[in-house]
C-alpha cells in the first residue's frame, strides 16, 4: 500500500510539474471557460436582469453545460500527453497501474476544481447570477468536481467483442 501511495504521489507531482511547465491544459481550459461565459452572456442578452424561476433554471443549465464541455475538453489531455511524448512505457515501468490511474485521477480532480471555480466566477460576473445559498452551491460544485469518471470499456484479450470487464462478451 505504501508503494502505491508513494508512486501515486510521484505521478501526481510529475503531472503538476509538467502542467506548470507547459500550461497547455490550464490555458486551454481557461480560454474555453472565458469564451463560453462571454458567448453565453452575449447569447442570452439581458436574461441576467430577470429573476423569474424559468430564468434561474436556464442559467443553471447553461452553467452545468459549460462545465461539462470544459471538463471533457481538458480531461482527454491526461493520457494523450504521455502518448505524444512517448513516455507511456516509462510510466508503466516506473509505477504500478493503480498508482498511475490514481495519480492521473487526483491531477484531473484538481484541474476540474480549478476549472469549476474559474467558470463559476465568470458566469457570476457575466450573467449576473445570484446564488441563494452560497455554501450549498460550493458543496455541489465540489461534489461535481470530485465525481469519479466512469470506468473505461476495454476489449477482452483474444476477443473481438467489447466488454466492460476482461473476459465478458
Amino acid at each position: 500500500m505504501r508503494v502505491v501511495l508513494a508512486a501515486t504521489w510521484a505521478v501526481l507531482r510529475k503531472d503538476i510539474q509538467s502542467e506548470l511547465r507547459t500550461r497547455y491544459a490550464f490555458n486551454a481550459l481557461l480560454l474555453f471557460a472565458a469564451s463560453t461565459a462571454v458567448a453565453v452572456s452575449l447569447g442570452v442578452g439581458f436574461i441576467g436582469l430577470q429573476r423569474d424561476p424559468q430564468t434561474i433554471v436556464i442559467q443553471s443549465a447553461l452553467l452545468w453545460i459549460a462545465l461539462l464541455f470544459a471538463a471533457l475538453n481538458g480531461l482527454s489531455r491526461s493520457f494523450v500527453q504521455e502518448e505524444e511524448r512517448r513516455t507511456t512505457l516509462a510510466l508503466r515501468l516506473a509505477a504500478p497501474p493503480t498508482a498511475v490511474y490514481l495519480g492521473k485521477l487526483v491531477f484531473n480532480l484538481l484541474l476540474l476544481l480549478v476549472l469549476d471555480t474559474v467558470t463559476t466566477l465568470l458566469f457570476l460576473v457575466f450573467l449576473r447570477v445570484e446564488i441563494a445559498n452560497p455554501l450549498m452551491f460550493v458543496v455541489v460544485l465540489a461534489l461535481a468536481a470530485s465525481r469519479r469518471p466512469p470506468r473505461p470499456r476495454c476489449r477482452a484479450r483474444g476477443s473481438s467483442s467489447w466488454a466492460s470487464r476482461p473476459g465478458e462478451s
